[in-house]
C-alpha cells in the first residue's frame, strides 16, 4: 500500500473518532446543562387532595422525570388530585402521581364540594329521554305520581314550577345494569340509572318521589365544566424578580340557570289589522 493512502486513513480515522467524541461529549454536557420548564407544587399537596397551587420552575433536562408537567395548561383543563403519595411543595408534579374524577379510587364523590352529595335516579330511554341524558347535561325533574284512589283521587305531575328543588340538576354519570357506561346493543346500551349532583334537600325529594311515582329527567342544558369545554382564564403571573410564576386553579364555577320561553306576542285584533293597511 502506498504511503499517502495509509496516511488518508489514518487522517480520516483520526477525524471520525474526534467527531463522534465531539458529539458525545456535547450530547452529555447539553444533557447535565440544559434548563428545560417543569411545572412544580407551590404548595403541599396531601394524599387525594386537589391541585390548586402550582408554578412553573426550570430543572437541568436529565433530572427531569420522563412522565413530568411541563406545561400548566394540561393541569388547566380539569381538576387533578393528588394520588396516594401526596405531593410535597416544590416538587415537579409527575402524570404517574396525580389522577382525575375518573381515575382516583373514589371516583365522582372525590370531587363534591359545597354540600353537594351523588343521589342514583331509576331511569330507561323514556325516563332519560332517549340518549339527551349525558354526563354534564343540566335536567329538571318531571315527577308522575299515580293515583291512589283516595287522598289522590287523580294522577299528578309534579315539575319546577310546584317544587323548585325539581330544576337545575346535574347529570354525573349514566349507568347500564352492570355498572358501566351505557353502549353497544342489547343490555348493556340501557340505562339503568342516572347519578345526579344535587344539594342534600334535593336529593331527598328525589328519593321520596321515586319511592311514590317515577321521575322523568328533561334536558335543560349543560354545565360546560363538567365536560370539559370550558377554556380555563387563568393565566401565569410575571413577577419583576424573575421568580416562577403562580398559577391557581380550581375556581367556582355556576351552571347556567335554563332561560325561560318568551312569551309570544297574542294576535291582533281585526281593527290594528285593518288601521295597518
Amino acid at each position: 500500500m502506498k504511503k499517502w493512502l495509509k496516511v488518508l486513513i489514518i487522517l480520516f480515522t483520526g477525524v471520525t473518532v474526534a467527531g463522534i467524541t465531539f458529539l458525545v461529549n456535547s450530547a452529555y454536557i447539553d444533557k447535565h446543562t440544559r434548563l428545560v420548564n417543569v411545572v412544580i407544587a407551590a404548595e403541599d399537596i396531601p394524599p387525594y387532595n386537589m391541585v390548586k397551587k402550582y408554578a412553573t420552575a426550570e430543572a437541568v433536562i436529565s433530572s427531569v422525570p420522563d412522565d413530568a408537567v411541563t406545561d400548566p395548561a394540561f393541569l388547566g383543563e380539569q381538576e387533578w388530585y393528588a394520588g396516594s403519595l401526596g405531593i410535597g411543595k416544590g416538587d415537579i408534579i409527575k402524570k404517574s402521581r396525580i389522577n382525575n374524577t375518573e381515575t382516583n379510587p373514589f371516583g365522582k364523590a372525590l370531587a363534591l364540594k359545597d354540600k353537594k352529595v351523588l343521589v342514583g335516579v331509576k331511569t330507561d330511554q323514556v325516563m332519560s329521554a332517549g340518549s339527551n341524558i349525558k354526563p354534564g347535561v343540566l335536567v329538571n325533574a318531571l315527577v308522575f305520581i299515580p293515583s291512589d284512589n283516595r287522598s289522590r283521587p287523580e294522577n299528578t305531575v309534579i315539575g319546577p314550577d310546584q317544587d323548585s328543588l325539581l330544576s337545575g340538576l346535574l347529570i354525573r354519570e349514566i349507568q347500564n345494569a352492570d355498572t358501566n357506561a351505557p353502549n353497544g346493543k342489547g343490555r348493556e346500551s340501557q340505562p339503568v340509572v342516572a347519578v345526579i349532583e344535587t344539594s342534600i334537600p334535593a336529593a331527598q325529594k328525589l328519593v321520596l318521589y321515586q319511592e311514590i311515582g317515577k321521575v322523568y329527567l328533561v334536558p335543560a342544558g349543560v354545565d360546560l365544566v363538567s365536560t370539559g369545554a370550558a377554556v380555563s382564564t387563568d393565566a401565569p403571573v410575571s413577577t419583576d424578580n424573575g421568580s416562577p410564576s403562580l398559577i391557581t386553579s380550581g375556581s367556582q364555577y355556576y351552571p347556567e340557570q335554563p332561560v325561560s320561553p318568551s312569551t309570544p306576542a297574542p294576535p291582533e285584533s281585526p281593527s290594528q289589522a285593518v288601521r295597518k293597511r
